[in-house]
């Protein structure tokens, strides 16, 4: 299936993430989407295969969220033990 997926990370931790196929917007608001399964990604980031040209803005993740008809607050940050 073609389509866009975006996930924003809180370090390592996806937080939340947006899918779209043909137009139609899928969000991890869901914890499950009937044919795609799982809403959020269960993988760490070091895990997954990107680089840096996959990166994109908060400020555009944001406008995608938005879009995605799944306006929510942003999650509160873990606090990092340190």
């Amino acid at each position: 299936m073609d389509g866009w997926f975006y996930i924003e990370f809180d370090g390592e931790v996806p937080v939340r993430q947006v899918e779209v196929y043909g137009g139609k917007y899928f969000s991890s608001r869901e914890a499950y989407h009937e044919g795609l399964g799982g809403g959020l990604c269960d993988q760490h980031l070091s895990e997954l295969d990107f680089g840096s040209e996959d990166e994109i803005s908060a400020e555009e993740f944001e406008k995608v969220w938005i879009e995605s008809g799944q306006i929510s607050p942003r999650p509160p940050r873990r606090e990092s033990a340190a």
